[in-house]
């Protein structure tokens, strides 16, 4: 895996992609979110039903190009799912939401670089 690559959309309509360059010093985490609901009968007993299981999605990028750093600002801002691809020349990994603003950072560094961290959730 060289690449990933998101896709979002700014107006809800028009597809723009954005390809990153894989960050070797901090690797993608994919973990599980389980959605169980728990509940008590009116006797008090407690039981739960199994919910769907979703994953969620780590990334974090070292001294990123401004557009990669446009880019997760724009499919954030969009509102939209986003398709996201832990491979791009791969099929779609998943649909995503963000969990938050992506986390950016400037780097101290001549030129415009940024350190950014990004949560994602399966839709």
């Amino acid at each position: 895996m060289a690449n990933g690559k998101i896709v979002y959309y700014p107006d809800g309509e028009t597809a723009t992609t954005y390809a990153f360059g894989r960050n070797p010093k901090y690797p993608y985490g994919v973990g599980r979110l389980d959605l169980v609901s728990r509940k008590r009968a009116l006797d008090g007993t407690a039981f739960s039903d199994k919910g769907p299981t979703k994953k969620t999605y780590h990334l974090e990028f070292a001294a990123a190009p401004a557009a990669q750093k446009e880019a997760f600002e724009a499919a954030y801002d969009s509102g939209y799912p986003v398709n996201f691809y832990l491979d791009a020349d791969e099929a779609k990994t998943a649909e995503v939401e963000f969990d938050a603003p992506p986390e950016i950072t400037r780097v101290e560094a001549p030129g415009e670089y940024w350190d950014i961290s990004v949560e994602f959730t399966e839709t």
